[in-house]
């Protein structure tokens, strides 16, 4: 939240808003705790919601126009087994951001939601090791990127890499939804620790 002792200043100089933090269990959700549930509820939707309504009054205060993208994930296109929680929280940030950016553009705050596949980011490295990867999905964080600021200003949201934007079409467009299913869950399968 804005303050007067100097979150408010930091918060002046940007007109910018990048909310990349994400919770996520992977697993059966049965064997999740509820805890870390309610944590990733918090943290993909709450901690949204908490940021771009302070950011976004704060620019309207100030009559100051900016951009916002949130990141969301292609696991939430169709809902994935064992991130089940966590796609179904990506899934509530894209359709967030279709909503919000249309509510602010007259404000001239733009919204952007990324809907990316694996980014190797250290964390996604860590977490997933060389051999539960799946390179052929991954991207760089510097071609995601690119691809958002291109983006923002242009559309509500955009999936990122040309495999990002192949995969959605296919599952999305061309299979019947039981089928993108299993497709999603036999990759997320191949991820999960023996």
């Amino acid at each position: 939240q804005e303050d007067d002792n100097g979150d408010g200043n930091r918060l002046r100089q940007y007109g910018f808003l990048v909310y990349n933090a994400a919770s996520s269990n992977i697993g059966s959700v049965t064997e999740i705790p509820l805890s870390a549930h309610q944590t990733t509820l918090d943290v993909n939707t709450r901690g949204v919601i908490q940021m771009t309504h302070t950011f976004s009054n704060y620019l309207q205060r100030h009559k100051r126009t900016g951009g916002m993208i949130l990141m969301s994930s292609l696991s939430g296109e169709v809902g994935t087994a064992f991130v089940t929680n966590y796609a179904a929280t990506k899934a509530w940030n894209t359709a967030y951001a279709h909503g919000l950016r249309h509510e602010l553009q007259p404000y001239g705050i733009d919204v952007l939601a990324c809907v990316a596949g694996p980014i190797t980011t250290p964390n996604y490295v860590n977490v997933f090791g060389e051999s539960r990867r799946n390179e052929f999905l991954e991207q760089r964080p510097d071609e995601v990127v690119s691809e958002c600021l291109q983006s923002i200003g242009v559309r509500s949201s955009v999936r990122t890499g040309i495999i990002g934007k192949l995969s959605r079409f296919v599952t999305v467009r061309l299979l019947p939804l039981e089928t993108a299913l299993s497709i999603f869950h036999n990759e997320l399968e191949k991820m999960l620790p023996p």
